[in-house]
């Protein structure tokens, strides 16, 4: 059975434990937890921080509603989180402000150019099936 979808996303997300390693070495528990978190919604929504897949982007206000942050929390504000996380690789900011992990865009690419060629493969062929002479038409 394949393991993608129907629109081409993987039900999945590779995680590579020496990167992973890597970006989370020095940071607690609490933020690893929070990284994992957002991981887990970029992994839905394209690689990016989305309220829903191709929705809109979240802002600083959304990710603090979605990681149950708020000022005065006790791991710092959200701001602080946030700069923990970009600084250590985990997250990346593009020059729009929106939030991203850059392995996960590009496996959601690649998944979907995977998805598309099998879409065309299968039109191809059902397209040729449709030209191609029968064994008795070509008999005939």
């Amino acid at each position: 059975m394949d393991a993608k979808n129907k629109t081409g996303k993987q039900p999945y997300y590779k995680i590579y434990p020496a990167d992973f390693s890597l970006k989370t070495n020095g940071l607690s528990d609490d933020l690893i937890g929070k990284y994992a978190r957002l991981l887990n919604r970029m992994s839905q929504t394209g690689g990016y921080l989305r309220l829903q897949d191709d929705g809109e982007y979240m802002t600083e206000e959304d990710i603090g509603l979605l990681l149950g942050i708020h000022e005065g929390h006790h791991e710092g504000t959200l701001k602080d989180i946030l700069k923990s996380l970009l600084m250590t690789g985990c997250l990346c900011k593009d020059e729009h402000g929106r939030f991203y992990d850059r392995q996960l865009v590009k496996d959601s690419e690649e998944a979907k150019q995977e998805h598309h060629r099998k879409h065309h493969r299968k039109h191809l062929r059902k397209h040729l099936r449709k030209q191609t002479p029968t064994n008795n038409e070509s008999n005939a």
